[in-house]
């Protein structure tokens, strides 16, 4: 067996679900409440089991001691690790006590997998109305593309309201009928670097769903372009997305024209709840304009679900995004000089 580091630098995802390392990093003088970024408790609680959760939770100092706007549990139920969850209650974790967005872990709770999982006392607020539709629509958005898996440097774009002929209308783009072998569009799909790229990145896939469209590029960033998202988010809204093949996933949210906010999608906590205070510090804001963010970031752990969830598409499957599109499109070579102006 390999010597161990001191503390828990070392300690990946499915470590924290290992008792013994665990014990053994304690024995070796590990503090149970310090590391140098997430403190053990919020890791074990996010990928641990039963076991290792306990175990942390009966040396830590606080078991509701908050990093980063959050506590071990809210990790828990985010994270959605029912187990560790109850184990954390058991050891004196408070579910109701509020942080990021106004939500506590026990309220966020009830739109999840094991909404009895926590005694709700009499008079604790619960789901609202809306709260409990969106929580809905979500679990049949999850339900819908839960066959789909984005591979990297492919790029899409949700828009509410627009069909096929007003995407063509609004890009000025051109047709493409021919997609069969040795078209256009099938030698980029069997080899996009074969083509230059001012070439591929001009073309791009368009599908009708329920509440607008869905554009996307298996091979490239286009879809999440401020050229291509700007003149189709005029009088609406739409949702762009690039999954970075370096690491990053990247989504712009735009409203009439105008960028609204830049985020990297799968951190936790999302970087959408990051503000700064005047010292420059990193402060996890708890106002009320929050909530939504928090409580779709809960929900919807697929990005081409919380896509449409931002724009307020409903797609029964997942053909708009690993299908054939209804049609293939070619924007105009204009297109690369005003996206490269933006």
């Amino acid at each position: 067996m390999p010597p161990l580091d001191e503390g828990w630098e070392s300690m990946g995802w499915d470590d924290w679900a290992d008792l013994a390392q665990v014990r053994r990093r304690l024995d070796q003088g590990a503090d149970p409440n310090t590391a140098r970024d997430t403190p053990p408790l919020h890791r074990a609680a996010e990928a641990g089991t039963p076991e290792v959760v306990a175990e942390l939770a009966r040396l830590v100092d606080d078991v509701d001691e908050e990093w980063e706007g959050h506590t071990a549990l809210f990790a828990a139920v985010f994270y959605k690790n029912a187990a560790a969850a109850k184990v954390l209650v058991e050891a004196g974790a408070d579910p109701w006590r509020e942080m990021i967005g106004h939500w506590s872990p026990g309220r966020l709770n009830l739109a999840g997998p094991t909404p009895g999982l926590f005694h709700v006392p009499r008079g604790q607020a619960v789901l609202s109305w809306p709260e409990r539709a969106a929580a809905a629509e979500a679990r049949l958005l999850n339900a819908a593309l839960s066959s789909y898996e984005v591979d990297d440097n492919t790029g899409l774009a949700c828009v509410a309201g627009l069909g096929v002929a007003e995407v063509i209308r609004r890009l000025g783009a051109e047709r493409l009928t021919e997609t069969g072998p040795g078209s256009l569009v099938d030698d980029i799909m069997e080899d996009p670097m074969s083509h230059p790229m001012d070439e591929s990145a001009r073309v791009v896939g368009v599908t009708e769903v329920p509440g607008g469209c869905v554009l996307v590029q298996p091979w490239g960033c286009t879809p999440n372009m401020p050229g291509l998202l700007d003149p189709l988010t005029e009088g609406t809204i739409g949702y762009g997305y690039y999954a970075n093949p370096k690491g990053a996933e990247h989504g712009s949210l735009m409203v009439n024209g105008h960028l609204q906010r830049q985020e990297e999608l799968g951190l936790f906590p999302p970087e959408s709840w990051w503000g700064w205070d005047y010292d420059g510090e990193v402060e996890y804001r708890r106002c009320a304009a929050l909530a939504m963010d928090v409580f779709y970031a809960y929900l919807l752990g697929h990005s081409a679900a919380y896509a449409c969830a931002m724009t307020g598409l409903r797609p029964a499957d997942a053909r708009a995004f690993d299908g054939t599109p209804d049609q293939w499109i070619r924007l105009p070579a204009s297109w690369q000089t005003a996206a490269s102006m933006d």
